[in-house]
Formats: structure tokens, sequence, C-alpha cells
């Protein structure tokens, strides 16, 4: 007849969230940065919350609750392409005009201190 042993129990301890992240960042910061070649994909999500667009009949008020909506985007590193995703299926599309001012050389280049990048 077996046994029941309930949930296997783990060897370790399980880990506190902020020391495993600071670990995880201490390695990054360590290693070499390799930026993206021209024709890889740098990958943004924004997080947008807002009340959404009012159905038939309904009004929106500042009292209305907020809703999530996350909008990803990928950006060659040159520049030049662009994808979403749009119902489910991601679209790729051209960048008009000869502005490369989303990709990762124009991005890169902006400076690192907050005051100057305002300035």
């Amino acid at each position: 007849m077996a046994q029941n042993l309930g949930a296997p129990r783990p060897i370790l301890p399980a880990a506190n969230a902020q020391a495993v992240l600071d670990q995880a960042a201490n390695v990054a910061q360590r290693r070499a940065f390799t930026a993206p070649r021209p024709d890889q994909w740098v990958y943004t999500e924004t997080r947008l919350w807002d009340v959404g667009k009012p159905g038939k009949g309904e009004v929106r008020t500042a009292e209305s609750p907020l809703k999530p909506e996350l909008s990803p985007i990928w950006v060659r590193a040159d520049g030049k392409r662009l994808a979403t995703v749009v119902d489910g299926e991601v679209w790729v599309s051209s960048i008009g005009g000869e502005s490369t001012s989303l990709g990762y050389a124009s991005v890169a280049a902006l400076p690192r201190d907050p005051d100057e990048l305002l300035a």
C-alpha cells in the first residue's frame, strides 16, 4: 500500500526574494555589457492605468476604477522596424522617414545623469 507523503519538502529553505534579486543584480553588474546588434530587437513594456472606454450608457468619473493596460513594443536596435501586439497578433512595420530616434544607439547616447537629461 502506497503511503501519501504530501508535497515534497524543499532541501533548502525558501529564498528571500530581496536576497535573490540583490544577488542577480550583483552578478549582472559584474558582467561586461554587450550592446545589441543593429538587427536585434529591444523589448520595452509600458503599463498604463486608465478608466477605460465607457460602454453604451456608462459614464466614467474620477472615482471610476482604474484598469491596467499593458503595451509591449519591440524596436530593432537600428530603429528601422517596430513590432507590437494587436488583438493577440504580432504586427511588424517599418518606421517611416530617416528617423532612428527609437533605435538603441539614439537612446544609449542620452545622458545617464537625470539633471543632464532634463537640461
